[in-house]
């Protein structure tokens, strides 16, 4: 190799290394290319993960988000921010809650455990806001009524002998709000808020009895008598409310309807250890039926004697109704006890369930599991409620008492159709 050559090659060598050298050292002292700040993190650029893939797809139940975006309006801009699909809204363990609807949107009203003040928050982000300061200690069960202007609690006598009622109406001014009620008579056993009334079954001697409460006329008028105590009511239609034999494991239950108006009853259901829910439009009914180490749900429809079973397994007390009267929200137990009785033992705190969520359609029998199974969040749902747009339900923590939200997927063909 000629001497000319030679030369230029270790020049070319020396300046590759001097370059090598200078990048070492750049990116040793500052950090790299991205500067840092003082906890490691990189600030120059800012960057956010963006998409590329423009074709449209269809989510399977695996692939439903755990978070979904939400615009929060007001103050110079407006601002985006990520919420959970399941979360809690409570701020402490709850005895009741009610969706009620607002002009403004909706709101979640509920009441704590312990001394029975009253809170409202948004269902999608948490801000909880006393309303209610009135403290009434050992408090049960609360009920409120749709508009969440009414509300009955339900509460322990200081020797716990007996449940006494406190029904109160809820007094909002621009200022302030406050509650105006009374100490009801008697022992209500059962309670539900329909339109302007209040259905009570209550325990007299040697007999049980449904009323009905006019809350604007303040009358009572009796609808139903028997000598037999143990009834459950039911949410029915705008006619009719639901009478249930209390479910008991290896007991067979009825389920009767009750006619607000004519105080007619009629037999529509009955099973082993058997428990219902009504649809919204009092056409068709959820059936339960547990025996040991089995639990089967069904769907029939009011008046027939036939019903088709659905291919989950859980209780009608942890499901609601969509609606439409035709979609089923359930939360249903990732396992089921082996050799228990239910669902006493379930009713009596004596076995819980870790829960997921399932989406069914009562006609086609097609389900879509909502949360995933290894999901890290566990809860023992009961007394859900769902909002008049079905984009989000509520639930109660069976173990903790802590109330729960949960956003719906939304319905893609019903939004193509808009």
């Amino acid at each position: 190799m000629k001497p000319k050559k030679i030369i230029i090659l270790v020049v070319l060598s020396v300046v590759i290394g001097l370059v090598l050298l200078a990048i070492f050292l750049y990116t040793t002292n500052t950090g790299g290319f991205f500067k840092k700040n003082t906890a490691g993190e990189n600030t120059d650029p800012i960057t956010f993960p963006v998409s590329t893939n423009t074709e449209e797809t269809e989510t399977s139940p695996e692939e439903i988000p755990n978070e979904i975006p939400v615009k929060e309006t007001g103050g110079e801009s407006d601002t985006t921010l990520f919420i959970d699909t399941l979360a809690t809204i409570s701020h402490a363990p709850v005895t009741g809650a009610r969706i009620v609807e607002t002009k403004e949107g909706s709101i979640v009203r509920y009441a704590e455990t312990g001394t029975g003040h009253i809170f409202d928050t948004d269902p999608f982000l948490f801000v909880p806001e006393k309303i209610i300061n009135m403290t009434l200690p050992r408090v049960q069960n609360t009920l409120f009524s749709a508009d969440g202007k009414q509300v009955l609690y339900q509460y322990s006598t200081a020797d716990n002998t007996y449940i006494r009622s406190y029904f109160g109406t809820i007094i909002t001014s621009a200022s302030s709000s406050n509650i105006v009620g009374q100490i009801l008579p008697g022992t209500i056993l059962d309670a539900l808020f329909y339109g302007q009334s209040l259905i009570t079954l209550e325990e007299g001697i040697n007999l049980g009895a449904v009323y009905k409460t006019d809350l604007s006329k303040k009358t009572k008028v009796t609808l139903f008598e028997s000598p037999f105590t143990e009834w459950k009511l039911v949410v029915g239609d705008q006619n009719n409310v639901g009478l249930l034999t209390k479910p008991l494991f290896g007991n067979r239950d009825f389920l009767f309807f009750l006619n607000l108006n004519t105080k007619e009853i009629t037999r529509q259901s009955s099973g082993v250890g058997f428990s219902a829910q009504i649809s919204p439009d009092g056409k068709r009914i959820l059936r339960g039926e547990t025996q040991t180490d089995t639990v089967t749900m069904s769907i029939s429809t009011v008046g027939s004697t036939t019903y088709r079973v659905l291919p989950v397994q859980t209780l009608p007390e942890k499901c609601v109704w969509a609606n439409d009267s035709v979609v089923l929200y359930c939360l249903v137990p990732k396992s089921l006890p082996e050799e228990t009785a239910l669902p006493d033992a379930w009713y009596k705190g004596l076995v819980s369930f870790s829960d997921t969520i399932y989406e069914i359609n009562t006609l086609t029998n097609e389900t879509r599991l909502l949360i995933p199974y290894n999901s890290e969040k566990e809860f023992d749902g009961e007394y859900l409620e769902i909002d008049s747009n079905d984009s989000y339900l509520i639930f109660r923590d069976k173990i903790s008492g802590f109330l729960w939200r949960f956003i719906l997927p939304i319905d893609e063909e019903g939004d193509e159709g808009e």
